[in-house]
């Protein structure tokens, strides 16, 4: 009978270690991520988006792209500052905390 218990117990904490090996291997999207997947993603692809229009337009047909070529250079230059602002406090933001977090 004690034989039966050794392999419950064992069972029993093979569970428990698999079950912490579970937590630890589950990635979670926490609030700060998700605010800036919702905010950062579409001002960056709105920038991309400008970018390769711009491009796609000015090579495919110059002599039509060129009079508006200056309205699409300025919403592109009004674009690029907050772009590189939010990337920069969003990377900076997630390699403090995860700086932060190995330390603890």
């Amino acid at each position: 009978m004690a034989e039966g218990d050794d392999i419950r117990e064992e069972l029993s904490q093979a569970r428990v270690e698999i079950a912490n090996l579970k937590l630890q291997t589950t990635t979670v999207l926490g609030p700060d991520h998700f605010l800036a997947l919702v905010f950062c993603i579409p001002l960056i692809g709105a920038f991309t988006c400008m970018g390769i229009i711009l491009t796609w337009r000015s090579l495919s047909n110059p002599a039509e792209t060129a009079p508006f070529l200056r309205d699409w250079l300025l919403a592109l230059s009004i674009f690029s500052n907050p772009v590189s602002a939010i990337t920069g406090a969003v990377v900076a933001r997630w390699s403090g905390k995860d700086k932060a977090q190995n330390e603890t």
